[in-house]
């Protein structure tokens, strides 16, 4: 039955919250590591979207992302761009599973466009990465991207001491990626990693980029990069 899996869930949202609000970490991986363990506030060299400045607006439960694209996306559009988000709990999966399965190829309309939906652009309008090649000198270009961490998530992830990643993955059309193949390796745009804080004196001691409570305050305020 669905109802015995779904009761923890159910539990955690209807429960009174604890003296303290939940707070969870956020920071940088690289799924190209093979081992997948890297955590940190610095962004690893070879994703080829360069982070600038991160914040959480309480107000409509969004990270801000000011962004620039790496020197070498000018000139180049990219073929696929498939976003993937994955938990250490099936917990957090049936709350993001609002936007859909995972991976998504965001340049397939097809293929749900859950993620398309999930993130906001420069405009506030629903994002596509694939309409048109980067234009030349784009490194010069200030982007800003949005998406949803809702309250719920935060809370989940900090109560039932889990975490969860966001990740972001693609082809450019005529560029050598990553497997050395003309046209046929991937680039890794960015990856997120959430995690619950840790204790004081605990934890393997690396500082996240920034601390989000679920009050939708910034513990550390907007992280500068």
């Amino acid at each position: 039955m669905l109802l015995p899996r779904l009761l923890p869930l159910l539990l955690l949202l209807l429960s009174p919250p604890p003296a303290s609000p939940a707070r969870i970490e956020l920071g940088f991986c690289s799924v190209s590591d093979p081992a997948n363990t890297y955590f940190g506030a610095s962004q690893p060299p070879s994703q080829r979207e360069r982070y600038e400045r991160i914040s959480y607006d309480p107000a409509t439960s969004r990270l801000r992302l000011e962004w620039r694209p790496d020197p070498m996306l000018c000139g180049r559009r990219p073929t696929t761009y498939v976003v993937d988000v994955t938990s250490s709990s099936w917990v957090i999966n049936k709350l993001i599973g609002v936007f859909g399965h995972f991976p998504q190829d965001t340049c397939v309309e097809s293929s749900g466009g859950s993620a398309n939906d999930a993130v906001l652009c420069n405009d506030g309008e629903r994002c596509s990465a694939c309409t048109s090649a980067w234009a030349d000198g784009c490194e010069g270009e200030l982007k800003v991207s949005e998406f949803l961490v809702s309250r719920a998530m935060i809370k989940a992830g900090s109560w039932l001491a889990v975490s969860f990643q966001l990740a972001a993955r693609g082809a450019l059309e005529g560029a050598e990626g990553a497997e050395g193949a003309e046209g046929g390796g991937e680039e890794e745009y960015w990856c997120f990693h959430f995690r619950p804080e840790a204790k004081k004196g605990k934890g393997d001691g690396v500082p996240p980029m920034t601390v989000i409570d679920s009050k939708g305050a910034e513990a550390e305020g907007a992280a500068e990069l």
